[in-house]
C-alpha cells in the first residue's frame, strides 16, 4: 500500500504544480511533456485522475 500511496502523491503533486502554471502563466506542463497533438488521451487521462 505504501507505493500505491506514493504513486499518488506523485500524481498530486504534478497536478497541482499543472494547475498552478496554466492559472499564473497559460502554460500546461503535462500538455508540454506529453505532446497534446500525438498523445492527447494520456492528457485526458492525467486530468481524469486528479
Amino acid at each position: 500500500m505504501k507505493t500505491l500511496d506514493r504513486v499518488a502523491l506523485v500524481i498530486l503533486i504534478i497536478s497541482v504544480v499543472n494547475y498552478l502554471l496554466v492559472g499564473l502563466f497559460e502554460f500546461n506542463l503535462v500538455a508540454s511533456i506529453f505532446w497534446v497533438r500525438i498523445i492527447s488521451f494520456l492528457v485526458s487521462s492525467m486530468y481524469s485522475m486528479v
